[in-house]
Parts: structure tokens; C-alpha cells; sequence
């Protein structure tokens, strides 16, 4: 018997039945990077970054509650969307810690610090 000429379907007595390929969508995976994109991109605008950047995590948990794992689309929009949360969070603790400064009597002490009390130059 020539060993190269075994077939599986001579060893076990029945014919391989390949699996299908299974075409997984990953529209979760899409929704959570395109929102995370768009919540860095609109760090400006504080609560669009902060919401958009939720919905990306929330994009990032269905899909993989969905598919069992995460693809690399998934785990960018999980990251993005962290980060857009995140300087949202930092623009509105600045904006809120702005209002409290006193500019003019930050100005004015490094303004006589540097020219002096009289402010000649």
C-alpha cells in the first residue's frame, strides 16, 4: 500500500463535510470606531464627545457580547471612545476651573513681578 495515496475518506470510512464559512458581520465593530473617531474629532463640543464616546463603548460591549470576541475595528472604537469621554470630561473640568480664576490679579502680579510696581518699562 502506498502511503501517499491515502485519502481521509480511506481512513475513517466517510467523506470530510467541510464547515461553512461563516460571513460575521461587524457592524457593530464599524458603529464603535466611526462614533469613537468622531467623539476625539468633537472633543470640543464637551457633551457630544461625552456621548458619542459612551455609545462607541457601548458599540464595543454588543459586539462582543455578539461575535464572542472583538476585532481590531471594536478595540480602536473602545479606545477612541475612552478618550473622547475622557477630554470631554478634562474641557468641561477646565471650563468649570476657568470660571473661578481671577485673570487680572494673575496678570497683574506677574506683570509687576516682571516690570516691577511701577510698570514702567
Amino acid at each position: 500500500m502506498d502511503n501517499n495515496n491515502i485519502s481521509f475518506e480511506d481512513l475513517t470510512g466517510t467523506s470530510p463535510n467541510p464547515q461553512p464559512i461563516k460571513n460575521k458581520s461587524n457592524g457593530y465593530a464599524i458603529a464603535s470606531l466611526v462614533l469613537g473617531i468622531i467623539s476625539v474629532v468633537c472633543c470640543c463640543t464637551v457633551y457630544l464627545s461625552i456621548i458619542l464616546g459612551i455609545l462607541a463603548i457601548v458599540f464595543f460591549a454588543i459586539d462582543k457580547n455578539t461575535n464572542g470576541r472583538s476585532n481590531g475595528m471594536a478595540v480602536a472604537g473602545l479606545v477612541l471612545g475612552i478618550f473622547g469621554v475622557l477630554f470631554g470630561v478634562i474641557a468641561i473640568i477646565s471650563s468649570i476651573a476657568g470660571g473661578f480664576a481671577d485673570y487680572e490679579s494673575i496678570y497683574s502680579s506677574l506683570f509687576d513681578s516682571l516690570y516691577g510696581e511701577t510698570g514702567a518699562f
